[in-house]
């Protein structure tokens, strides 16, 4: 997944990117960030890891213009927008 939103950033301008990542998972990804996903979006990836990031990701151009949230924490927090009370206390507790 984090290919492909990548490749969309690089599709219509070729930029810097700047990916936030879970600080658990920074042993498996950050060959991938390095290596595959490098190569995929044909640009620079700077990749930091965040203790605040439970799951999922955070990107955007490297110079901080805007970012896409992908993370758990934001995911919950826009579809929890649109759940009944009972609906979000099954899924999320």
């Amino acid at each position: 997944m984090i290919t492909e939103v990548a490749k969309r950033f690089s599709a219509e301008e070729p930029q810097d990117l700047s990916l936030i990542l879970p600080e658990k998972l920074q042993g498996e990804l950050e060959p991938f960030v390095k290596g595959e996903l490098a190569k995929a979006v044909g640009k620079g990836v700077e990749a930091s890891f965040s203790k605040k990031v439970a799951g999922g990701f955070s990107i955007g151009p490297k110079d901080g213009s805007y970012f896409i949230s992908l993370t758990e924490e934001s995911f919950k927090a826009l579809i929890g927008e649109y759940m009944r009370p009972a609906t979000k206390k099954i899924l999320f507790g």
